[in-house]
């Protein structure tokens, strides 16, 4: 029911990409440009090194490759010969700290600033069927959701560096050979799939709670947690097939258009959990919402109550 009336809303909601798309578009723009020009001397050790020529070679042998395992074999020889490059030379090393924290922590916050403007869209439409303007709450918003974004920031980030880090440690399995080499992808796509559905699930209804019910950004995240128990098996099994399904979809579109089909996929995906995490907060807190300008639902918490009043009105 959840996911379904997710997918009804998201069909509803598909303007909602192309505005997502313009500012991530922007927002790329932007860092690629910045980390050009606070990393231009690593930047220049890259091309003379000729790992530039790696890069390249790495793009044009996976972008029609639907072999998972190749392309993670591809990824671990890149990154080991990133790694080999910086060591040769330690001064390179503050000049790559500055870039993963331009494009990891500021990136981040950029992207991340759109999220609370689109639960406000999505509560505006599920709450009232109205289209509201994503360019005027991202305006009206901002201070919030920079507010929103730093403590996610905080929270958020070092987990994202362990699931990083875990990723590349299992990259090492293929050094080992033989049956653990043959199950290597699927052991890592597991991992990553289970850590970041668990990664997602921790944090599902904060937005809700800041945006529906108009809480302070750290009592939103302690209302989130008040229900984990009771909502995170459903939670977790909604965010798990998203996860399955939105990997799958990224993956095969992205290797079909050379990546170019990412641009329309991603914000989509975006907005789907987005709408996901909203109806489930709808779900949870027992309000009514529109699924379509003919549907609306009524969760049990809301026919429960109903019931219980209809029955002391008539005693």
């Amino acid at each position: 029911m959840i996911i379904d009336n997710s997918l009804k809303i998201s069909f509803n909601k598909t303007g909602l990409i192309w505005r997502v798309l313009v500012y991530h578009v922007l927002c790329i723009v932007f860092l690629c440009g910045l980390a050009l020009a606070c990393c231009f001397p690593l930047v220049n050790y890259m091309i003379d090194s000729g790992f530039m020529t790696e890069v390249e070679s790495f793009i044009s042998n996976n972008l029609f490759n639907f072999r998972i395992d190749q392309i993670l074999i591809s990824v671990q020889e890149l990154f080991d010969g990133f790694l080999a490059l910086i060591s040769t030379d330690v001064s390179q090393v503050l000049y790559f700290v500055l870039f993963i924290a331009i494009f990891v922590i500021l990136g981040s916050i950029l992207f991340g600033l759109a999220e609370i403007p689109l639960y406000e869209c999505v509560y505006g439409y599920m709450g009232s069927l109205a289209k509201l303007n994503f360019l005027g709450y991202f305006v009206s918003d901002f201070g919030r959701s920079l507010k929103f974004r730093l403590c996610k920031l905080i929270t958020t980030v070092p987990l994202d560096f362990c699931i990083i880090a875990i990723f590349f440690l299992m990259l090492k399995l293929f050094t080992l050979g033989g049956i653990v080499s043959l199950v290597a992808p699927f052991l890592i796509i597991l991992a990553m799939i289970i850590l970041i559905t668990v990664r997602q699930s921790l944090f599902a209804q904060w937005g809700a709670n800041v945006v529906v019910n108009n809480m302070k950004i750290w009592q939103a995240l302690k209302e989130n947690f008040k229900g984990f128990k009771r909502t995170f098996k459903s939670i977790f099994a909604s965010t798990l097939l998203t996860t399955v399904i939105g990997f799958a979809i990224n993956y095969g579109i992205s290797a079909l258009t050379c990546g170019v089909g990412l641009l329309i996929t991603v914000p989509a995906t975006i907005i789907y959990v987005v709408i996901l995490y909203s109806v489930i907060h709808f779900e949870y807190n027992g309000l009514r919402y529109y699924v379509d300008k003919d549907k609306i639902i009524s969760p049990r918490k809301i026919e429960e109550r109903e019931r219980i009043k209809d029955v002391k009105n008539i005693i």
